[in-house]
């Protein structure tokens, strides 16, 4: 930009210039005029053969600071508008900073402004993330990690189903999809939930053979063949999942049956850990543990409370 220019003539020397320097302007090699070539004012500089790069770089952080210092500046020009139109300057077309109203004004609007851009950078922060993570799901190398990370060790088993992830991008999608579902169940809705995605994640192993299993494990040619053509088979598995994950999307985002009450799937599940506790142990006896997992997914009908009332008698004095 040139300093002669009439649009920013008039700028030079007072405030409006430190709002373009904090843009990241600064004065060219002639003097004559102003560069943008960085962020948060530093100069962006290039050494031999660095020059296409440092452009790059520079070209990534420039609007982004040139962005923030006009967001602010126009949100002190909007507040400093409304308190002119609204009549709060002393003096009509007067407007100090030092006055109250003024400042209380510019003071608000700066804090709305910085408080909005602080949301919006939060959500575009989890956009990032959540890109990264899906990208990272359909990495042959990543996807194990992210799995883990959402509670599915049980996916490693080194036999079929780890295969059956590992041999599409898509396979793994969806069971980061069902994990993420079932992690928000658990935690939403306590021992029901976690009984039902436990005895899932049980199914979902039991007719997979483990890759050390000998063939005279099975109890009959009969159980190994049919053991073995599911365990073989992808759609097998991808309905599985697609079965479970449907199931799920129902149960946690439908119109409940009655109004603050848990699914009726988990309900059942705490119900059946509940009946096994005592016969199986392990993780049903987990599930279970008497009435406490009813009392996590099942609301108690609770009488209103009686309605008190107040009499008061006024005596007069003398």
């Amino acid at each position: 930009i040139r300093k002669g220019n009439p649009h920013i003539v008039g700028l030079l020397g007072r405030e409006e210039e430190g709002l373009l320097r904090a843009a990241g302007f600064e004065d060219a090699d002639d003097g004559d005029a102003l560069e943008c070539c960085a962020g948060a004012g530093a100069a962006c500089t290039a050494g031999a053969g660095e020059e296409e790069d440092n452009k790059q770089a520079c070209a990534a952080r420039v609007p982004l600071a040139v962005i923030e210092v006009l967001g602010v500046a126009e949100a002190t020009h909007l507040a400093l508008r409304r308190a002119l139109v609204e009549g709060d300057a002393p003096g009509r077309g007067a407007l100090r900073c030092q006055d109250t109203a003024i400042s209380m004004a510019l003071e608000c609007a700066l804090l709305d402004h910085v408080g909005q851009r602080s949301a919006d950078c939060a959500e575009a922060e989890k956009k990032r993330r959540r890109l990264a993570e899906v990208e990272d799901v359909r990495s042959p190398d990543r996807w194990r990690e992210v799995l883990v990370s959402q509670g599915g060790e049980f996916v490693l088993d080194g036999g079929s189903l780890e295969a059956w992830l590992d041999s599409d991008a898509d396979h793994r999608t969806l069971a980061h999809d069902l994990l993420e579902l079932q992690t928000a169940a658990m935690r939403w809705y306590g021992t029901g939930a976690r009984c039902h995605c436990e005895r899932w994640r049980e199914h979902v192993l039991d007719p997979i053979p483990s890759a050390a299993a000998a063939p005279e494990q099975e109890s009959s040619e009969s159980s190994a063949r049919e053991r073995g053509s599911k365990a073989s088979s992808a759609e097998f598995l991808r309905q599985l999942f697609e079965d479970e994950l449907r199931l799920l999307r129902e149960a946690l985002f439908a119109f409940p049956e009655q109004a603050g009450a848990s699914p009726a799937l988990f309900r059942e599940s705490a119900s059946k850990g509940a009946d096994r506790a005592g016969g199986d142990g392990g993780s049903e006896a987990d599930c279970g543990n008497g009435s406490a997992g009813l009392a996590e997914c099942s609301f108690v009908a609770v009488a209103a409370p009686e309605r008190w009332v107040i009499s008061s008698t006024v005596l007069a004095v003398e």
